[in-house]
C-alpha cells in the first residue's frame, strides 16, 4: 500500500524532478509534490502547506541549495532536508550537511533516496515526539512554578548536605534572594535541636517529619516557622535531600500564649467570682467548667450535670414551671448562639441539691466556640423586698387607721363647732332682743314722766 509523502522540490528541472518522483513511487510512496526554483516561491510554499520533507537540488540558476536550507531554517520549520546534486564535492556535501541538512545524495546514484527519506522521516517523527513531549514539560513546569509561586507557604529544597537547591516565591521572600547556596542551619535563631530531629529523615528511616524551628528572617526579625520535611530519592532509593514546607506560625503562637494567659486570668477570675458561672460548649451546651460559687449556691459538680440536659429536672423539678421556662430559655439560647450574642437576664427560681430554692437571675451569652451562663444570686434582696413589701403594707394599714381616727375626731370637732356656732347665735338674738326690750321701757317711763308734770 502506498504510503502518502508531501514533497517540496527544489529544482530547476523539470525532467530531473519526474526522475525523483519515479524513483519515490518506485520507493512505495504517494508523492504529492511542488516545484520551485526561487527564494519566494519556496517561501509562500513554506506558507501556504506542511511538507514531510524537501529535496532540493545545489545549484540552480536563480536560487541554491544552501540558500534554501538558509529560508528554512529562518523560517524555523522542522522538515528533514536533503540535497540531490551531481555537480557539488564531498568538502560542499559536508559543509551542507553542518549547515543542517540530513543527506546528501547524487542523481546518478539515487538508490539511496528511499532510504534516506524513511530515516529522515522516522527521525523528524521523533523529533516532533520529543518536542510535543518537552512543550508539554515546559507547560507542565510553568505551570508547577504558577502554583508553587501563588502558594503562601514557604517551599525550600536541600541537598543532602542541608544546602538549599531551590526555593519557591514565598521561600525567596522570607529567606532573600541569595538563599541559594546556603545552608539551612546559616537561618537558625538561638540554640535549637533541628538537625537532630530530621536526622532520621536524612537517614532513610523516615519520609515525612514535623519540626518547628526559630528561623531569621531577611529583615532581621526572628520569626517562628513550622516545617513539613519529605524525603526526596533517586531511581535506586538512595536519599538525595528534602522538600520542606514551611508556615510562619509566630503570630498564630503569640496569639495562643495571649490566648492562655487571658484564659488563665480569667480562671482565676471564675474561681473567685460571685457570681454562679457555668460554661458549656456547642448547641447541646455540654458541660466543661463550672465555677466554685456554682457549687457553693446550688450544691450540684461537674458530675452532677454534664449536660444541660441533666440541669434542668434537678433545678426545676416541678414539670409545669419547668416546662414554661424551659422553652423560653431555650429560645432565647438559641438565638445567641446563632448570632453570638446574649440574652436579656432571666428570673427564675432554682432546687438546690439539698431542696432549698434560690431567685436567680441567669445571663447568657455565647463566643461561637464556647457558651458562657452566670448566675446572680438574688435570694437575699427578694427576702429584703418581701420584709420591705409587708412593712409597707404595715405602714399602709396604720396609715389607714390613723386616718379613720382623725376622720372621726374630724367630724366630731365639726359637730361642736355647730354647737357653739347654734349657741352664739341664739345668744346675739337674746341679747338684741333684751335691748329691744329695754329700749321700749325706757320709753314709757319717759312717757309716764311727761304726764305727771302736765298733770
Amino acid at each position: 500500500m502506498s504510503k502518502q509523502l508531501r514533497v517540496l522540490v527544489v529544482e530547476d528541472s523539470k525532467d530531473d524532478v519526474l526522475l525523483l518522483i519515479r524513483e519515490l513511487k518506485r520507493g512505495g510512496y504517494q508523492p504529492e509534490y511542488e516545484r520551485v526554483d526561487t527564494a519566494d516561491a519556496m517561501s509562500a510554499a513554506l506558507d501556504s502547506k506542511k511538507w514531510d520533507i524537501i529535496i532540493s537540488d545545489y545549484v540552480m540558476p536563480r536560487f541554491s541549495g544552501l540558500s534554501a536550507l538558509k529560508l528554512l531554517k529562518k523560517k524555523e520549520i522542522d522538515v528533514p532536508f536533503i540535497l540531490v546534486s551531481g555537480r557539488i564535492g564531498e568538502d560542499i556535501a559536508v559543509d551542507a550537511m553542518k549547515a543542517g541538512a540530513q543527506d546528501y545524495i547524487r542523481k546518478d546514484d539515487l538508490r539511496r533516496l528511499n532510504p534516506a527519506i524513511e530515516r529522515e522521516l522516522e527521525e523528524a517523527e521523533g523529533r516532533l515526539k520529543r518536542k510535543i513531549a518537552e512543550e508539554a514539560l515546559r507547560s507542565l513546569s510553568l505551570r508547577y512554578e504558577a502554583i508553587l509561586s501563588a502558594v503562601p507557604d514557604i517551599i525550600m529544597e536541600v541537598d543532602i548536605n542541608k544546602i538549599y537547591t531551590w526555593a519557591n516565591k514565598a521561600g525567596f521572600e522570607f529567606f532573600g534572594g541569595d538563599v541559594i547556596g546556603k545552608e539551612a542551619a546559616f537561618y537558625f535563631e538561638g540554640e535549637q535541636k533541628t538537625y537532630n530531629i530530621v536526622q532520621p529523615l536524612f537517614a532513610g528511616r523516615e519520609d515525612v517529619i514535623y519540626v518547628g524551628s526559630w528561623q531569621r528572617r531577611k529583615d532581621g526579625e526572628r520569626r517562628l516557622l513550622a516545617w513539613w520535611c519529605r524525603v526526596l530519592k533517586d531511581s535506586n532509593g538512595n536519599v538525595t535531600g528534602a522538600l520542606s514546607t514551611g508556615r510562619d506560625i509566630t503570630d498564630i503562637q503569640r496569639g495562643e500564649e495571649m490566648l492562655r494567659e487571658s484564659e488563665k486570668k480569667f480562671r482565676a477570675m471564675a474561681e473567685t467570682s460571685p457570681l454562679a458561672i457555668y460554661m458549656s460548649a456547642g448547641i447541646e451546651q455540654k458541660t466543661e467548667y463550672i465555677n466554685p460559687t456554682f457549687t457553693k449556691l446550688f450544691g450540684y459538680t461537674l458530675e452532677d450535670i454534664p449536660t444541660a440536659e441533666k440541669w434542668w429536672p434537678v433545678a426545676y423539678p416541678d414539670e409545669k414551671y419547668r416546662a414554661r421556662i424551659e422553652e423560653e430559655w431555650r429560645t432565647k439560647v438559641r438565638q445567641a448562639i446563632e448570632t453570638k450574642s446574649e440574652i436579656e437576664p432571666m428570673e427564675v427560681i432554682v432546687t438546690c441539691k439539698d431542696g432549698s430554692k434560690k431567685y436567680i437571675s441567669w445571663s447568657f451569652i455565647s463566643t461561637g466556640e464556647q457558651n458562657w451562663t452566670f448566675g446572680l444570686d438574688l435570694t437575699g434582696r427578694k427576702k429584703v423586698e418581701e420584709e420591705l413589701k409587708k412593712y409597707h403594707e404595715h405602714l399602709e394599714d396604720m396609715v389607714k387607721e390613723r386616718t379613720a381616727e382623725l376622720e372621726k375626731k374630724t367630724a366630731e370637732v365639726e359637730r361642736i363647732n355647730r354647737l357653739f356656732v347654734g349657741r352664739e347665735l341664739k345668744m346675739s338674738e337674746l341679747k338684741k332682743r333684751i335691748a329691744e326690750l329695754e329700749t321700749k321701757l325706757g320709753d314709757q317711763d319717759h312717757h309716764e314722766e311727761s304726764r305727771s308734770v302736765v298733770r
